[in-house]
């Protein structure tokens, strides 16, 4: 019935595997735990390899990194059973009936989102800025989710049937930090595959410290803007801007400023106790231009 697929790199997975093969021995359906390692350093092969003892747990290795997208196709392709739960490494599960949750509601024709949320604090200073991004932009309850079903999906904690992964896999040519999970949920809008979004979260646990996490937006940024070349329809709040910006002629005014104060904002979000975040949502707009710029292409209307 179901298939608990977990993508594994430079992570120790233990506490996790071991919290849902108890809630899964609790299960009356046939169940699975399938973890692939992308690649890891061998220090930390070495702390997961061990899970495969595990009644219904099978632990692989690949021989190099393939990445967030296709790493998640190679799980759905060895998956025995017809319905998929994606969660990432660094989750964590605070409620026992978890599992419970979405096997009452597994349906052969929609996607379920359980969301994420994060501990109170960080665990450390360095870590807040993607600790205060997630828990003011990524924390919302199922019924705020359910008002846009489509925007912002997140791949660390959904349900699919093998079927719709099948039909709709993620995007193999999306190898860095970025947006797979956007496309996934343009994709799935438009193949009108419905998703529900349950109060089923799980915790957030492996933060980037801020420095590091603010390159993987830039990065982000980058996926982004290619995603919306070959999917001009493709939408996110940052595009929706910086697509209004451009027809208006308003951005090519601005980007002078925008210049000029990059270097500040980011400083500043590295640096605030409780940062700004209208100043990154500055930010993507213009390394959105800035991308844009650099590959001399026409703006797409």
């Amino acid at each position: 019935m179901l298939s608990i697929l977990i993508p594994v790199y430079a992570y120790d997975v233990g506490a996790l595997v071991h919290t849902l093969h108890r809630q899964a021995c609790e299960l009356s359906q046939a169940w699975e735990i399938r973890l692939l390692d992308d690649a890891s350093p061998a220090n930390w092969l070495a702390k997961n390899r061990r899970l495969a003892q595990l009644s219904g747990v099978h632990y692989q290795e690949l021989p190099h990194n393939v990445g967030r997208a296709k790493i998640r196709n190679l799980l759905c392709q060895q998956a025995q059973y017809e319905y998929l739960l994606f969660l990432d490494s660094d989750s964590g599960i605070d409620h026992d009936d978890f599992l419970a949750i979405y096997v009452a509601q597994l349906a052969p024709d929609r996607v379920l989102c359980g969301g994420r949320t994060y501990l109170p604090k960080p665990l450390a200073a360095s870590f807040h800025l993607h600790w205060w991004y997630g828990t003011q932009r990524e924390v919302r309850p199922a019924k705020t989710r359910r008002q846009q079903p489509y925007a912002g999906f997140m791949t660390n904690n959904f349900v699919v049937p093998k079927a719709v992964m099948q039909t709709i896999p993620f995007n193999e040519t999306v190898t860095t930090y970025g947006h797979e999970d956007t496309l996934f949920g343009f994709q799935l809008q438009a193949a009108a595959i419905e998703i529900m979004h349950v109060d089923n979260p799980v915790l957030h646990i492996g933060l980037d410290e801020a420095d590091r996490w603010l390159e993987k937006q830039r990065i982000a940024i980058q996926n982004l803007y290619q995603l919306h070349r070959q999917n001009p329809t493709l939408q996110t709040q940052a595009l929706r801007w910086w697509i209004r910006l451009h027809r208006t002629g308003l951005l090519q005014l601005v980007m002078p400023f925008l210049k000029r104060k990059s270097s500040l904002w980011e400083e500043q979000l590295l640096q605030q106790h409780q940062p700004n975040l209208r100043l990154l949502d500055l930010l993507k707009i213009y390394w959105l231009e800035e991308v844009h710029q650099s590959q001399k292409r026409p703006f797409l209307k």
